[in-house]
């Protein structure tokens, strides 16, 4: 074999196992309460509420997350379908009594924040408004409704921004994986 094809066997075998590694979004901390176990089952309806420093961001999460959790079956009372993409709630409203409201049986929530980005060319201080679509950190948590207790939660704060919908996928599996 070649000098050349061994380099580039080692090269296509890097970039797989980086890929690989990059696919799967870690916590950098997390909490599975001992009465998580066996919940899946008997989740009932779960709400989605969110806040952070970009509401846009926000209701793009709570819907990214309401759909992975629909996909996986779970039954979503809000946001419910047809708020998908939409705006709701005023910001500042109590996420559990949004839940209690909604009639769910948990709530998933918590704190995103976005990465702070400027157009590359601009060159200098910019006088217009920055918006990034990539998160920065996140602190989520899945909320027993009735019971008032957290039974997930978890802390992701990745080496560079990712994208709402990896982040939320993330969590939704982490979610699945700690309920059953």
């Amino acid at each position: 074999m070649s000098k050349f094809s061994r380099s580039m066997i080692i090269t296509v075998l890097t970039v797989l196992v980086a890929v690989g590694l990059a696919a799967k979004l870690e916590p950098a901390a997390k909490f599975v309460h001992e009465d998580a176990k066996g919940k899946l089952t008997i989740i009932g309806k779960a709400a989605v509420v969110l806040t952070g420093d970009d509401q846009f961001v926000n209701r793009i999460m709570e819907d990214v997350t309401a759909i992975g959790l629909l996909g996986r079956g779970i039954k979503v009372a809000y946001p419910d379908e047809n708020s998908f993409g939409k705006l709701r709630r005023e910001p500042g409203k109590d996420p559990m009594q949004v839940a209690r409201t909604a009639g769910a049986n948990v709530l998933l929530t918590g704190m995103v924040v976005t990465e702070p980005v400027c157009p590359s060319d601009c060159g200098r201080e910019c006088q217009h408004p920055c918006r990034s679509l990539k998160v920065n950190i996140a602190s989520l948590s899945l909320v027993d409704v009735p019971q008032d207790k957290v039974l997930v939660w978890a802390l992701y704060e990745p080496d560079s921004a990712v994208s709402t919908s990896r982040l939320a996928t993330a969590f939704v599996e982490l979610l699945v994986e700690s309920l059953k």
